[in-house]
């Protein structure tokens, strides 16, 4: 009945904060409701305000030939004080782009960059890709005109790519045109040439008449320094038949150029060509193109044979261009019509007419000057006021954040607060829930490793004896089946101790506390080693063992004997387990470049690995098509991650006879100087020494004194702590080898308590365990046993 009652409180409690809660998020609802009216009644001049200056800056935009003007350069600027106060990025850019387009007609390249940059910044705050584009094919162009004509291509190829993500066909055209531009600038026709081919079909395709032209004229450029002069002449009508809306005086100059250029090489014809384009523009009322052309037919006129015909011509244009108010073309065809007089030989007619071009260059350059002048000065009073209104802007927010602190309705902000509240609160209880999970993860991760671990060490702590019990019958061993079968038994042994290990690398590396221990070492003799361990499960399947070393034995590297031996050991035994016959070799050999490396591949004569195995072959678990025996699938995983912590590189392929070969390198490095002849020969004479084990597992303490006494060594055994100090009273060993985990007692502090009572460095104190990797051998130990160990490692340490 109470557990039932507390069920009950429970769900109350439960259903009352569910309450309160959607409560609190319906009056969280309301207060963004009444926000977001307030918002939108005060936005809706603003979006008002954003539409018509939308329309002024796209007619700025659609009236190009008129950028040169003032008024252009006014209206831009206001544009852009407009949207600086909206705090409309968006448009900020496009009024920069204006403006930078006005500065780019006067030739002011310096301040054209800093609002062309000011443009890209402000698109780049709006996020508006088409923007960013068109600033930077501005600042393209600027670096084209400078001669910067490598990090031009890189900015325009950059372009061109974007806009082929966002199929903005006319900034790709537009790339395109600059880039066969900057090709063709640099030399590189060929390059011109496909990049001009993109780009026409492209504007045929989508309509784009006047960049259709411009590749057009390109073209043909391009054409004629080819010495294709039948392509540009073929080109010129498709370029003439376009048409161009708005009109571009510009353009239209520009094609009227290419069409004199055509036929300069003979004056007859370039003059009765620009007699009938002078014919055209006046037919069209366009006194503009008219005087360009009569100042073409007064040039060849007067190449072909200075005359008062050719005179005539230049002072018509130069008439037609006074009535329009252009100081500069005027002083141009002028100083073209004193130059033909002085051919004729009328100088003082000549001299005349070049005063009266002088004084038309003295008022275009004064009006040039006050036209630039007054566009720095627009310039810089935009800037200004660009500066002036974000300060304005800012002391208006603070204000503005000032009164409506005082104003703002209560309720509105408890809304708003409720309903922070609650979001906060749902996100800590999403919070909350996820660290639970995440630590049920974590905790069944690490009860898992930790079996793994546990697992590991209760099977090597009896694999140990059993391979000190086996090594000692097969050395006592009078027939040869009974070496036969104990020499099996051996091998299952050193087996399980494999998997073992693996199992238990494997949670190491899983926990990130996989760790080498590097020392002096021998390849030859760890090469050596490892073949001779394995030669006998290779006679079994009737295998022959071949090694091919290239490299002087006495050779000596820095790396972990232990675990370099594991690799050599798990190759090795894979080899002989996937060959059914015929030879497994190893060959070793050291390179030099580009750096000193020990290489070492193991070939089998097995069936190889199927293309989709080789990639995986390396992968935890994994075991091939042709897999047999046992195995656990771990050994190639570890074999792997002991190479990589060495800083090395494994690899696997199939031989061109078949067969797989697995390869490892490692960095050569070289042992310390001061290396003593202990380490090249650790194996020392262990007659006559006296060795006390003590571990509570029998069959461990069996093992241990039978590889002792195989070494000539006098051996006592203790099951426990008990007794030890009478022992070593009555036995006075040489050397002390404890196991780790006593059942009575902790192994490293028992020997820490015997060096304190013999504290002069006998006997030598010796840490024996199961864990892997073994601690490193600190105070007041003498040295450190994994199990299972050998006899060597055991005189390596009483021999130092």
């Amino acid at each position: 009945m109470e557990a039932h009652r507390s069920r009950s409180v429970a769900l109350r409690r439960r259903s009352n904060g569910q309450t309160l809660l959607c409560c609190v998020l319906l009056l969280g609802l309301v207060g963004a409701w009444t926000t977001a009216v307030a918002s939108m009644q005060a936005v809706g001049p603003a979006l008002a305000d954003r539409h018509q200056l939308g329309r002024t800056l796209d007619a700025l935009e659609s009236n190009q030939p008129a950028a040169e003007s003032l008024d252009h350069l006014h209206a831009a600027s206001d544009a852009l004080a407009a949207a600086e106060q909206l705090g409309d990025s968006r448009l900020v850019s496009r009024a920069e782009l204006a403006i930078a387009r006005h500065l780019n007609a006067r030739a002011l390249w310096e301040q054209e960059q800093n609002h062309a940059e000011a443009a890209l910044r402000a698109a780049d705050r709006a996020g508006d890709r088409g923007l960013q584009m068109r600033a930077q094919l501005m600042l393209a162009g600027l670096q084209v005109r400078r001669g910067e004509l490598a990090p031009a291509q890189a900015r325009l190829m950059q372009t061109l790519n974007a806009a082929e993500q966002v199929e903005d066909h006319w900034v790709q055209v537009r790339a395109l045109l600059s880039l066969s531009s900057a090709a063709g600038r640099s030399g590189d026709l060929d390059t011109a040439r496909e990049l001009i081919d993109r780009g026409l079909a492209l504007a045929d395709q989508h309509g784009l008449a006047e960049l259709q032209v411009r590749l057009l004229i390109n073209s043909m450029h391009v054409a004629r320094l080819q010495g294709d002069l039948e392509r540009a002449e073929r080109e010129l009508p498709q370029a003439l038949a376009i048409k161009v809306e708005p009109t571009n005086l510009e353009l239209e100059q520009t094609l009227m150029l290419v069409q004199l250029a055509m036929h300069s090489p003979d004056p007859g014809a370039a003059v009765d060509q620009a007699r009938a384009l002078a014919e055209q523009a006046k037919a069209a009322g366009n006194p503009h193109l008219q005087g360009f052309a009569l100042a073409a037919q007064g040039r060849a006129e007067c190449r072909r044979a200075p005359s008062v015909e050719a005179v005539a011509l230049f002072e018509q244009a130069a008439m037609l261009y006074q009535n329009l108010d252009l100081p500069d073309e005027r002083a141009n065809v002028l100083n073209e019509g004193a130059a033909c007089l002085h051919e004729q030989g009328r100088f003082e007619p000549a001299y005349e007419m070049l005063l009266l071009a002088q004084g038309s260059e003295r008022e275009a350059v004064e009006r040039r000057r006050t036209e630039a002048a007054a566009s720095l000065n627009v310039a810089y009073q935009s800037e200004q006021r660009q500066r002036q209104l974000v300060q304005a802007e800012l002391a208006a927010e603070r204000l503005q954040g000032e009164i409506a602190t005082q104003q703002r309705d209560r309720l509105r902000w408890t809304a708003l607060a409720l309903l922070a509240m609650a979001v906060a609160g749902w996100f800590w209880f999403r919070v909350r829930a996820r660290d639970a999970r995440l630590s049920a993860v974590e905790e069944a991760q690490q009860a898992r490793i930790d079996l793994l671990a546990l697992t590991s060490h209760e099977i090597r702590n009896p694999a140990h004896g059993l391979i000190s019990a086996l090594a000692a019958l097969r050395s006592q061993a009078t027939d040869a089946d009974s070496e036969r079968l104990l020499r099996s038994a051996a091998q299952a042994a050193g087996l399980i101790t494999r998997l073992a290990t693996d199992t238990l690398d494997l949670s190491l590396i899983e926990q990130g506390r996989l760790a080498v221990e590097r020392a002096p070492a021998s390849p030859a003799e760890l090469l050596e080693e490892a073949i001779e361990l394995e030669r006998a499960a290779a006679e079994d399947k009737g295998l022959r063992l071949s090694s091919e070393v290239e490299f002087e034995a006495t050779l000596r590297t820095m790396l972990d004997r232990q675990r370099i031996s594991q690799v050599l050991l798990n190759l090795l035994s894979n080899a002989i387990r996937y060959s059914d016959g015929g030879t497994v070799s190893v060959r070793s050999w050291v390179e030099s470049q580009p750096q000193r490396r020990w290489c070492v591949e193991v070939r089998d004569a097995g069936p190889g690995l199927a293309d989709d195995e080789l990639e995986r072959v390396f992968d935890p678990y994994f075991r091939g098509s042709a897999a047999r025996g046992s195995g656990g699938g771990l050994g190639l995983t570890v074999t792997r991650r002991i190479v990589e912590a060495h800083d090395g590189q494994i690899s696997v392929r199939n031989g061109a006879e078949g067969g797989a070969v697995f390869g490892f390198t490692l960095p050569l490095v070289d042992p310390p100087a001061t290396e003593g002849e202990a380490a090249h020969s650790p194996a020392r004479s262990l007659h006559g020494l006296r060795l006390l084990v003590i571990d509570d597992d029998e069959f461990v303490r069996s093992g241990a004194r039978l590889i002792a006494e195989s070494a000539g060594m006098k051996v006592r055994e203790l099951p426990g702590p008990t007794d030890l100090f009478a022992e070593i009273r009555a036995f006075a060993p040489d050397a002390l080898l404890c196991d780790r985990h006593l059942d009575q007692a902790d192994g490293l502090e028992l020997l820490a308590s015997v060096r304190s009572i013999h504290p002069g460095g006998k006997p030598k104190l010796i840490l024996m365990t199961g864990d892997h990797p073994p601690p490193t051998p600190t105070a007041p130990l003498d040295g450190v046993l994994g199990k299972p160990f050998s006899v060597e490692q055991l005189a390596a340490i009483l021999t130092d």
